[in-house]
C-alpha cells in the first residue's frame, strides 16, 4: 500500500494523496487506508519515511561498512543522488514534492527535518573518517566539503534536467569522476 501511494504523491502531488484516490489505485476500499494507517498525516509521514529508507540503500547508508574507505562511501552515496532519474524513480519524485510542496501538516514536516537530519550526521560521519584517515585536506571544515558535495550533485541534476541533449550517461559520469576528485 506504501509503495502506491509513494506513486500517486510523484505522479499527482500531496494535494492528490487523498486516501480514496490512492485505494482506487489500489483497488482496494478507503477503509483499508484508514485501518492501516488511520489518518493522512500517519500516512504521509509513512511515504517519508519509505522514501527515505529506499534513499538510504541506494547511497549504502543502510550498513556501517565505510570505517575503511569513507570517501568511497561518499563518492557512491554522491553517485546515487545523481544518478536517480526523477523522470520514472518515484521515491526521489515523491520526496521532492515534500520539500517543494509545503501543503503537509506540520508533524509530517517534523519527521522530515529529523530524518534529513540523521543524513546530514551519515555525511558529516564519513567526511569526519575521510579527514582522520588523511582522505580529504584537514583545512577544509567539514560543513565546506558537505555544502561542496550537495552543491556538486544538485548542480549536475539541474544542468542534466535543464540541457537532457547536451549530456548522455557517459558524458554526466565524467563530469562526476573528474568534479568529484576536484572537490577532494
Amino acid at each position: 500500500m506504501i509503495d502506491i501511494a509513494i506513486k500517486v504523491v510523484a505522479e499527482r502531488g500531496l494535494s492528490e494523496a487523498s486516501f480514496r484516490t490512492i485505494a482506487a489505485e489500489a483497488g482496494t476500499s478507503t477503509t483499508a487506508f484508514t485501518y492501516e494507517f488511520g489518518n493522512r498525516d500517519a500516512l504521509l509521514t509513512a511515504i517519508v519515511e519509505r522514501s527515505f529508507e529506499v534513499g538510504w540503500e541506494r547511497k549504502g547508508f543502510d550498513r556501517d561498512d565505510d570505517a575503511e574507505d569513507p570517501l568511497g562511501k561518499l563518492r557512491r552515496a554522491t553517485w546515487a543522488g545523481i544518478q536517480a532519474d526523477r523522470e520514472i524513480d518515484p521515491w526521489v519524485r515523491t520526496y521532492d514534492r515534500f520539500v517543494f510542496e509545503f501543503d503537509f501538516q506540520p508533524g509530517v514536516s517534523e519527521r522530515l527535518k529529523e530524518l534529513d537530519l540523521r543524513m546530514l550526521e551519515r555525511h558529516q560521519r564519513l567526511i569526519d573518517l575521510a579527514r582522520e584517515q588523511g582522505q580529504i585536506d584537514p583545512g577544509i571544515p567539514s560543513q565546506d566539503v558537505l555544502f561542496m558535495l550537495w552543491s556538486f550533485g544538485d548542480g549536475l541534476n539541474i544542468h542534466r534536467y535543464a540541457y537532457p541533449d547536451e549530456l548522455d550517461a557517459a558524458r554526466i559520469e565524467q563530469l562526476y569522476q573528474e568534479g568529484f576528485d576536484r572537490i577532494l
